[in-house]
């Protein structure tokens, strides 16, 4: 059976409170989805990160890779800064 591929993938994320300890904080969802040759939409990874900086999508996109990710035509991310 051959790999299903997803040339195309957009990055993410949202804050959700969680409790950490005693106190309450903000943590960043990370999300990537990814889209197949037919448009197909699947979720690929999710991860948690204090804060949404490069180094928290590093460590995502290098899980993926880790896992076969290749043949990404196109990334798209939106950052919005307050």
């Amino acid at each position: 059976m051959e790999e299903k591929g997803y040339p195309y993938h957009y990055l993410d994320a949202t804050y959700l409170k969680v409790r950490w300890g005693p106190r309450v904080t903000s943590m960043a969802l990370l999300v990537c989805v990814g889209v197949d040759e037919e448009g197909f939409r699947e979720v690929l990874a999710v991860g948690v990160a204090g804060t949404e900086k490069g180094a928290a999508y590093t460590s995502l996109l290098r899980g993926l890779i880790d896992r076969g990710l290749k043949g990404v035509r196109l990334m798209v991310s939106t950052i919005m800064k307050a």
